[in-house]
């Protein structure tokens, strides 16, 4: 059975890869670490298998949930 990727609404696009799902390092919509899903194209200065990490120079502040489009902030000079 295929189950969506969780990118958190930061992309619409998912490849499955099997040493993801091997190692158990992408999160399933259910919040669980299962499946091999790999969001890609990852938008609102995301990156990581499920977009669930900032890119260098932005910052996520603590209570603005990880599927908010403002997620990542960029950081202060």
């Amino acid at each position: 059975m295929f189950v969506a990727c969780q990118c958190y609404g930061h992309t619409n696009e998912c490849v499955y890869d099997e040493e993801v799902a091997a190692n158990m390092t992408s999160i399933d919509i259910h919040g669980n670490y299962e499946g091999g899903g790999v969001c890609q194209n990852c938008r609102h200065n995301t990156m990581g298998i499920n977009c669930e990490q900032c890119k260098p120079g932005f910052y996520h502040p603590y209570g603005v949930p990880l599927n908010a489009t403002d997620a990542c902030r960029r950081g202060s000079s």
